[in-house]
């Protein structure tokens, strides 16, 4: 919208909902230098949902709000239940009477858009920002179908009945860059493909996979979006402290999953296969 609406006329961004506007800085600061802090993994136990929103929220509302949120509607949820936007000049553009903030659509007619609230506006172009979905057309169906965003994955690389299969980067995460993410992922994926690291029962790993998805529900806005979202530094750790739980977990069965040789089977769960057949990652 900021980008389009140095050469239209006029711009108008409709939103369902208001959200929380991030400057790239704040204090003098990048913003993920002055507030990074407040997001860490410690910060987030001490203060276990909703105490943490609320703090950001409230430091938000006293620290940017005001410049960033000139004519948008105040958000109906906590700060970091849904991903913030990113924007130095969003804010400066609707002062300046470049973008004005409208209500949601209902339905499009050629170049008339036809609003929630009745109203209707006649458009040069209209573009779609409506999300995305997370989806794996190289598999069929049948084997692998991943429905309303949620991923049904351990530690979201590890299919828990597919063992010769890893994916890397299936989430949205509240940080301020997801590859030191996919990194300790991948650094799992490796260690796993080496006969390093060996997984958790099958009906452990079925069990961390719904535990997620319960605290995705409980702490994260509700939509498609949000079902594959994850806080990013407890996230981290928690990936941290699962090598390390998988490296012993290796060493007492005397076995791992081995990429180029066998495996022997156990009670683990873990099936036994004889060679890696594919590592995919999205």
């Amino acid at each position: 919208a900021v980008d389009v609406s140095h050469d239209a006329t006029m711009t108008y961004l409709s939103l369902r909902r208001g959200v929380y506007i991030l400057p790239h800085y704040l204090l003098g600061m990048r913003v993920d230098k002055a507030m990074g802090p407040l997001n860490a993994w410690w910060v987030k136990k001490m203060m276990p949902y909703p105490l943490h929103g609320m703090m950001m929220t409230a430091i938000y509302n006293l620290v940017v709000a005001k410049h960033s949120q000139m004519g948008m509607p105040k958000p109906d949820h906590w700060m970091l239940s849904c991903l913030p936007t990113m924007s130095e000049n969003l804010g400066n553009r609707i002062g300046d009477g470049k973008v004005k903030i409208v209500g949601e659509i209902d339905h499009i007619d050629g170049k008339v858009v036809t609003f929630k609230d009745g109203s209707e506006l006649e458009m040069d172009a209209i573009i779609y920002s409506t999300g995305f979905k997370t989806d794996f057309p190289f598999f069929d169906e049948n084997f692998l179908t991943i429905e309303d965003n949620k991923i049904p994955f351990y530690k979201r690389i590890f299919h828990p009945e597919v063992p010769n299969l890893a994916f890397v980067g299936c989430f949205q995460a509240i940080d301020w860059g997801f590859l030191p993410i996919m990194e300790k992922q991948s650094k799992i994926v490796a260690s796993y493909f080496a006969g390093e690291y060996a997984l958790p029962t099958t009906a452990n790993q079925k069990k961390d996979i719904a535990r997620e998805q319960k605290l995705i529900a409980h702490e994260f806005l509700s939509s498609l979006r949000n079902n594959y979202y994850l806080h990013g530094p407890t996230f981290q750790r928690d990936l941290v402290k699962e090598l390390k739980r998988g490296l012993r977990r290796a060493r007492r069965r005397g076995k791992g999953f081995g990429l180029f040789g066998k495996t022997r089977s156990d009670a683990s769960g873990t099936s036994a296969i004889t060679q890696s057949k594919a590592v995919a990652s999205a």
